[in-house]
C-alpha cells in the first residue's frame, strides 16, 4: 500500500495533468451553464446537426439495436460502417454503452471532458520520458496544461472525433523516440493502430506530422545514426505504420471505396499556388481569446503566451545543438507555409477542401511550439533573464501595434488581457525567480488564468448557439411518443417521415427509417436521386420536403408524422400520424423500360416523375397535368432582354426591394404541386403567407405540396428576389390524376413478392406460386455491397437510374434473399487478421527466444 501511495506521489504531475485541465474545462462548463452546472448542452453545429445523432444510433447498436454495417435510419439506407469509421470509431465512444438513451447527452458531455484533459495527460507523459525528467517539475504540468486546452482543442471541442488524434500524438511521439533509441518499434505500430482506427482522417495528418518528427529526431541526435542505422530505423518506422494500417484494414478499406463512389474526394483538383492571408495576420493567433468563427478563420495555434516567450530560450540555449535549432525551425516554417499556400493546405487535408473548420492540423504547430518552449525551459540560464524580457517587450509592441492596424479586434477585454498577463510574466522574470517553486507557482496560476480567459471566449462565443437540454429532449420524447402509437413489425419494410425537422438526421436519432440523412459518408448518388425526384437534397444531405403522393408511394414512405394534414387522401391514425393507402411494395415488377431513364436528361422533378408513371403504367399519358398560374402583378421589376428560355426582369430602384404576386385557383379535388427551379439561394418564396423558401438556407428548388388545399381555394404566392437584381420567372404548378395513380398502385401491389427483414443486412423476398418472373424493381438504394442470390443461386444486382436495385427474375421463381456487406470489408478483414498475427509474432518472438538463450548459457 505505501508502494503504491508512494509510486502515485512520484507520477503526481503526471496524474495533475489530467485532473487540473479537466476542473478548468468543467469550471468553464459551469460559467457558460452547461448540465449539470445549467439548462445547456454542448450540441452545437456539427456535433449538434450530426453528430449527437450517429452517437444515438451507435448508443442503440451498443445495445444490441441495429448493425454496424447497414443501417436503414440514415437515408433511404446506409452503409453504417463507413459513418462509423468516419465519425464513431473512437474507442472511447464504447462508453456510450454504460448510459441509457436518455442520458446520451451526459455521456458526450464526459467523453469530451476525457479526451481533453487526456491530452494533457499524454503530453505530460511525453514530456516527462522524452526528456528524462526524474523529478515532478511543476514547468511539465504547466506546459501540459497549455496543451490540453490550447485555442484549437476549444475551439473545435464539438468536433469530438478529431480529439483523439491530440491525444495520441504525445504518444505516437513517444514511441518514436523508443524506436530511435532502439527499444523496438511495436509500440510505435500498437499506438499507430489506436489511432488509425480511432479517427483516420485526423490520423492522416499525425501520420505526416510523425514522418516529419522521426527525421527530425533521428538526424538531431547527439550521436547521429549511421546512413545504415538511419535506413533501419526508418524501414521499422514504415513498417510499423504499415502495419498499423493493415491492422486497420477492416475500417480503413470499406471507408475508401464509401468516400471515392461518395463524396469522390478522389476526384478533387489541386488548388492553385496561391496564398490564403496575410501572414502578418497570423499574429493575432497566438494571443488570447484570439476568436475568428468557424469558417473562412485562420488557425487556431494559441498555445498560452508563455510558451511563445519562452521559445528564445530553445535557439539561444548553447546547450542545445544547431543542427536540432535548425530543425526545429524548419518545422515551424513548414507549418506556416502549409498555412499560408492553398496546395499543402489541401495535401494536409487529404485532398479535400474544407467548407468549414479549416486548418484542422494546426494544433501540430502547438505541440512543436510548446515541446521547443519547454526545452527551452529547462536549459535557462539566468543570464537569459534579459532575453525574456526583450521578448515580452517585444510582443506587447507588437499588441499595441496591432491594435493601431486593426482596432476592431484589438481592443476591450482582448486587448489589455494579454498586455496585462505580458507585464505579469515580465514581473515574475525580472524578480529572477524562474527556476525556483515559488516561481513555478506563480507560473502555473497564471497558466490556468490563462487557458481560464482563452476558453471562457471562445466558450461565451458557443453559449448562445448551444441546444437547450430541455428543448433536445422535449422534441425527441414528442417523436418517440408519435411513433409507439404507429404498428410495430421488425420484419416489415416501409419507411416514414415527418414534417417537423430538427436535424437531417432526425431518423438516425429517434430511430426509424426515413430518407433524410446529411454526413460526410453521405451517397451522393442517392442524394442525386432525391433531388431529381423533387426533394429537398444537396450532395451531402437530404430531408424530407418536397414529398408528392407518388414520391411518398414509390419510396416506401407508409407513414407521415405532421401536425396537419399533408393532403385529403391519406388516411388519419391520430392528431399527428397520416397513413399513405397507396405505399408501393419494397420490391415490385415493372417494364424493363425504366432502365432507360437517364437522370443527367432533366432537372424538373416532375417529368422525371411523369417518365416513371409512364413506365408503371405503359402509358404515354401524364398523371402531372401542367395547370396554369396567373402573374397578378410586379414590384420594382422592368423586363429586360436575355438570351434564358424564361422572363428576366430588373430591379428598377437598387434601394427597394423587388417582387413578383401569383394566383392559383385549385378546380378540381386533386392534389396539386408547385414547382419554381430558379429558386435556389436566391429568392424567398411565400405560399399563402407561409415562407416556403429561404433565400439564406434552401440551396436547391424542391417542389411544394399544396395537397391540404381543397377545390375552390385560391393559393397566393409571393416571391421577394431577395438580394439579387434579376428576376428570372418561371412559376408551374400541376394538378396530380390520382384515380389512375389509385388503379396504378393497386395493380402494382397485386405481383409484388412478399418482403421480410432479417435484421438490417438481410431481405428476404417470397414470390406467389406461378410467379411470371420479369424485371423486379425495388425501392432499395444501390450499394455494390449488396448481393443477390435467387433460390440459391446468385445472380446480378442492377443498378436503377443509378440509385436502386433493380433484379432480373425469371419465371417460376420462389425465394430471392438480398445480403449486405459492405464493399471490401471482408478483404480488409482478412488483412487485418493477418497483420495482426505479423505484429503478435513480433511481439511473442524476444520471449520464445529468451528460453533458448538462456539454455545456452
Amino acid at each position: 500500500m505505501i508502494k503504491i501511495r508512494d509510486y502515485f506521489w512520484h507520477q503526481r504531475m503526471i496524474l495533475l495533468s489530467f485532473i487540473i485541465p479537466g476542473l478548468i474545462l468543467l469550471g468553464l462548463f459551469a460559467k457558460i451553464g452547461i448540465f449539470p452546472f445549467g439548462s445547456l448542452t454542448l450540441l452545437i453545429s456539427d456535433m449538434n446537426s450530426q453528430y449527437v445523432d450517429f452517437m444515438a444510433e451507435y448508443q442503440r447498436i451498443l445495445h444490441g439495436n441495429g448493425s454496424l454495417l447497414y443501417s436503414w435510419h440514415a437515408g433511404m439506407g446506409l452503409n453504417f460502417l463507413g459513418l462509423f469509421a468516419y465519425y464513431l470509431s473512437s474507442p472511447m465512444n464504447l462508453l456510450l454503452f454504460f448510459f441509457p438513451e436518455k442520458n446520451l447527452l451526459d455521456a458526450i458531455t464526459l467523453i469530451t471532458t476525457l479526451k481533453i484533459a487526456g491530452c494533457g495527460l499524454t503530453f505530460a507523459v511525453f514530456l516527462k520520458t522524452h526528456f528524462e525528467q526524474k523529478k515532478p517539475d511543476l514547468l511539465l504540468l504547466i506546459f501540459s496544461i497549455f496543451y490540453a486546452l490550447m485555442s484549437y482543442t476549444i475551439a473545435y471541442s464539438f468536433n469530438i472525433m478529431w480529439l483523439d488524434g491530440i491525444l495520441l500524438l504525445p504518444l505516437l511521439c513517444l514511441m518514436i523516440d523508443r524506436l530511435i533509441h532502439g527499444q523496438g518499434w511495436t509500440g510505435l505500430c500498437i499506438v499507430f493502430s489506436i489511432l488509425f482506427l480511432s479517427n483516420y482522417y485526423i490520423g492522416y495528418m499525425v501520420g505526416i506530422f510523425c514522418v516529419i518528427y522521426f527525421l527530425s529526431e533521428s538526424i538531431s541526435q547527439q550521436n547521429p545514426l549511421s546512413i545504415r542505422d538511419l535506413l533501419k530505423k526508418s524501414g521499422e518506422f514504415f513498417l510499423s505504420a504499415i502495419l498499423a494500417a493493415g491492422i486497420s484494414a477492416f475500417l480503413l478499406i470499406p471507408s475508401y471505396f464509401v468516400l471515392k463512389d461518395g463524396m469522390g474526394l478522389m476526384e478533387q483538383n489541386i488548388p492553385a499556388f496561391s496564398g490564403q492571408f496575410l501572414i502578418a495576420d497570423l499574429f493575432k493567433k497566438i494571443l488570447i481569446g484570439s476568436y475568428d468563427g468557424l469558417r473562412g478563420n485562420l488557425p487556431y495555434v494559441f498555445c498560452g503566451l508563455l510558451p511563445v516567450c519562452c521559445l528564445p530560450l530553445f535557439f539561444f540555449s548553447a546547450e542545445i545543438s544547431i543542427r536540432k535549432k535548425r530543425l526545429l525551425f524548419l518545422q515551424i516554417v513548414f507549418l506556416l507555409i502549409s498555412f499560408y499556400l492553398a496546395p499543402l493546405d489541401f495535401l494536409w487535408h487529404a485532398m479535400d477542401y474544407p467548407s468549414w473548420f479549416p486548418y484542422r492540423y494546426a494544433f501540430i504547430l502547438s505541440f512543436v511550439l510548446l515541446k521547443a518552449a519547454f526545452e527551452g525551459c529547462l536549459h535557462f540560464n539566468p543570464t537569459w533573464q534579459r532575453l525574456l524580457l526583450v521578448t515580452m517587450m517585444i510582443l506587447s509592441g507588437l499588441v499595441i501595434l496591432n491594435q493601431k492596424m486593426d482596432s476592431e479586434i484589438f481592443q476591450g477585454r482582448f486587448l489589455y488581457v494579454n498586455l496585462l498577463f505580458l507585464l505579469m510574466y515580465a514581473f515574475i522574470f525580472s524578480l529572477n525567480v524562474f527556476r525556483t517553486k515559488a516561481g513555478h507557482f506563480l507560473l502555473l496560476v497564471l497558466c490556468i488564468l490563462e487557458c481560464w480567459f482563452n476558453g471562457d471566449t471562445f466558450l461565451t462565443q458557443y453559449q448562445k448557439g448551444y441546444t437547450e437540454r430541455a428543448d433536445y429532449a422535449a422534441f425527441r420524447n414528442q417523436f418517440k411518443q408519435t411513433m409507439s402509437k404507429i404498428p410495430q413489425d421488425p420484419t416489415s419494410f416501409y419507411r416514414l417521415e415527418k414534417t417537423e425537422i430538427r436535424t437531417y438526421n432526425d431518423p438516425l436519432n429517434i430511430g426509424f427509417s426515413g430518407i433524410s440523412h446529411f454526413s460526410s459518408t453521405a451517397s451522393i448518388s442517392q442524394s442525386r436521386f432525391l433531388k431529381k425526384l423533387g426533394l429537398d437534397c444537396y450532395a451531402t444531405w437530404c430531408t424530407y420536403s418536397g414529398g408528392t403522393i407518388f414520391s411518398d408511394s414509390f419510396l416506401g414512405i407508409r407513414y407521415i408524422m405532421s401536425d396537419r394534414t399533408p393532403n385529403a387522401f391519406y388516411l388519419q391514425q391520430s392528431d399527428s400520424i397520416w397513413e399513405n393507402p397507396f405505399v408501393f411494395p419494397a420490391a415490385f415488377f415493372t417494364d424493363r423500360k425504366i432502365l432507360d431513364i437517364d437522370l443527367s436528361e432533366t432537372d424538373d422533378p416532375v417529368l422525371l416523375q411523369n417518365q416513371i408513371l409512364s413506365v408503371l403504367d405503359a402509358s404515354e399519358e401524364s398523371l402531372f397535368v401542367p395547370v396554369s398560374v396567373q402573374r397578378t402583378q410586379l414590384t420594382n421589376l422592368e423586363e429586360i432582354e436575355d438570351e434564358s428560355s424564361v422572363p428576366v426582369y430588373r430591379r428598377i430602384d437598387a434601394s427597394l426591394s423587388a417582387a413578383a404576386d401569383y394566383k392559383l385557383h385549385v378546380k378540381d379535388d386533386h392534389p396539386y404541386v408547385l414547382f419554381i427551379p430558379n429558386v435556389s439561394l436566391n429568392y424567398n418564396v411565400w405560399v399563402n403567407d407561409e415562407q416556403v423558401f429561404d433565400q439564406n438556407e434552401n440551396y436547391t428548388p424542391y417542389l411544394v405540396n399544396l395537397g391540404r388545399f381543397q377545390t375552390g381555394d385560391e393559393v397566393s404566392i409571393h416571391i421577394d428576389s431577395g438580394e439579387d437584381d434579376l428576376y428570372y420567372e418561371g412559376v408551374y404548378a400541376f394538378s396530380f390524376d390520382m384515380k389512375r395513380f389509385s388503379e396504378i398502385a393497386a395493380k402494382i401491389r397485386l405481383s409484388a413478392p412478399l418482403t421480410e427483414k432479417n435484421g438490417d443486412t438481410e431481405l428476404q423476398m417470397t414470390f406467389p406460386e406461378g410467379s411470371k418472373g420479369g424485371f423486379l424493381l425495388t425501392s432499395i438504394p444501390y450499394d455494390p455491397g449488396w448481393k443477390a442470390k435467387l433460390d440459391g443461386t446468385e445472380i446480378s444486382v442492377i443498378p436503377v437510374m443509378q440509385s436502386l436495385i433493380g433484379l432480373e427474375i425469371p419465371a417460376g421463381s420462389k425465394k430471392l434473399v438480398l445480403d449486405f456487406i459492405p464493399q471490401g470489408w471482408l478483404f480488409g478483414c482478412t488483412i487485418s487478421i493477418i497483420s495482426l498475427l505479423v505484429l503478435l509474432f513480433f511481439l511473442i518472438k524476444p520471449r520464445l527466444s529468451q528460453p533458448h538463450l538462456e539454455k545456452q548459457v
